[in-house]
């Protein structure tokens, strides 16, 4: 269900790492649900938790940050490498044990995007801290290139 970045990348971009959603993080809303299976709300809150969770694709690039989210009305949310500004890691007691946790990635211009039932978090924070880190080399390695063939350039001129 989760293919929607596999099936959607741009031209020259690969997938650095996917963030694995826990599916523990169900645990509480389907204890709820079957304990209290009488007023059927929970139940149904249970199942639709269940496929949001399973329809969840979360990805870096070498180019930006996906996140689908939804089952039937889908929301993307795409953040370009070089606008993200920080990326925190949010565990709840449940999540702490279980292993499983939100992260917020902060981006210029305040468009942040929060990331939920992510297993190890850390894990998937530091990939996107690292992507950030390589984009930005990347850019200072292709700007050093282009000065140097443009002084080349001039030196043939004279």
């Amino acid at each position: 269900m989760a293919k929607y970045v596999e099936n959607n990348l741009q031209k020259n971009e690969q997938i650095v790492q996917k963030a694995q959603i826990c599916k523990l993080s169900l645990l509480g809303v389907w204890v709820k649900g079957i304990l209290l299976c009488f007023l059927i709300v929970p139940l149904f809150k249970a199942i639709y938790a269940s496929f949001q969770v399973f329809c969840l694709d979360f990805a870096v690039t070498n180019k930006r940050l996906v996140c689908k989210f939804g089952i039937i009305a889908q929301k993307v949310s795409e953040l370009p490498i070089n606008k993200v500004q920080n990326a925190v890691v949010v565990k709840t007691f449940w999540g702490g044990i279980l292993g499983f946790g939100g992260i917020k990635v902060s981006a210029a211009g305040g468009d942040d995007i929060i990331l939920y039932w992510v297993k190890n978090p850390n894990g998937f924070k530091n990939a996107i801290m690292a992507q950030v880190e390589q984009y930005e080399e990347d850019r200072v390695k292709q700007q050093a290139a282009e000065m140097a063939q443009a002084m080349a350039a001039a030196m043939k001129q004279n």
